[in-house]
């Protein structure tokens, strides 16, 4: 058994950087820029967290056995997270919006395993009045109603929704 062990554990140690990104950071699939009247701007892009290589070797190693798993049984997995990030006139950020979701694919059909919805505001004025996210088939989408106020008077509103389609590929967008 002790022999297995040190021959499982060399083989994981050897392999893993083959079948492991080591890039660090947030990779961007692409960008779209959408403007308004007033001058202000809603960005939004998909976008891949990838983490340090050595950052998290739990993390590595459940990839390992993920893509161990992949290889043996046809299916594949992606995750990728689209967000909006709304700017005023000059620039400042004032709010984000996400869509987190992981697919499943085989080269013939694909399906949304998990998805979910978060936000952000920094700044007071403004507030996520709304959200919701589901998952069908292929596809997850979220949406979400932003206000700004002051003083308790509603001064603008926002809908803004994300929507993640996979094809049979794993292709995202």
């Amino acid at each position: 058994m002790k022999k297995f062990l040190s021959i499982f554990i060399a083989f994981i140690i050897t392999f893993i950087p083959f079948f492991i990104p080591a890039s660090a950071g947030e990779i961007a699939d692409n960008k779209q820029t959408e403007y308004f009247e007033d001058g202000s701007y809603i960005t939004v892009e998909i976008s891949s967290v990838i983490e340090n290589e050595m950052t998290n070797i739990f993390a590595r190693i459940f990839e390992f056995f993920r893509k161990l798993i992949e290889f043996f049984t046809g299916n594949k997995t992606v995750s990728k997270t689209k967000f909006a990030s709304y700017y005023d006139k000059n620039g400042n950020l004032l709010w984000s919006v996400f869509l987190e979701a992981e697919f499943s694919y085989n080269g013939k059909t694909s399906y949304c395993k998990e998805a979910r919805a978060y936000y952000e505001t920094y700044d007071s004025d403004w507030k996520v009045s709304s959200s919701d996210y589901s998952a069908d088939g292929n596809t997850a989408t979220a949406d979400f109603t932003v206000q700004q106020s002051k003083l308790g008077v509603k001064l603008k509103t926002v809908n803004k929704t994300l929507t993640l389609t996979c094809d049979k590929n794993g292709n995202i967008s």
